[in-house]
């Protein structure tokens, strides 16, 4: 964002999602702040444009693009995800958010320096 944006910015582009590398767990917090930051510049009255993050899971970038959709458009949706083709993608809960837990890090430090220098 710019500096003082009631006077600067005439346009904003705003990125939503999950690509950050924050864990799936997290998703409340974070689409709590998107949905804050999309609030935020759409009350500046100003042209905006959304990016997409993304995820780690297509089944977790479905609900928080979901999510993010019905924040654009200023539109309550239902928690349950309704039956479709790929339900069984949302069990066990079947519910668009998710409830945070802290995941163990597993990854050894061997494993992740393998992955960056082979």
């Amino acid at each position: 964002m710019c500096g003082d944006v009631s006077t600067v910015c005439d346009r904003a582009a705003v990125r939503c999602g999950l690509g950050d590398g924050r864990p799936t767990g997290l998703l409340q917090p974070v689409a709590a702040r998107s949905r804050s930051c999309v609030d935020f510049v759409r009350n500046l009255h100003i042209p905006m444009l959304v990016l997409g993050g993304g995820g780690y899971t297509i089944k977790n970038v479905s609900r928080t693009w979901s999510y993010e959709t019905s924040v654009l458009l200023q539109k309550e949706i239902d928690n349950n995800i309704p039956y479709n083709n790929f339900i069984e993608w949302y069990a066990p809960t079947y519910q668009l958010h998710l409830i945070p837990s802290n995941m163990e890090n597993k990854n050894t430090q061997e494993y992740l320096d393998n992955l960056m220098w082979g």
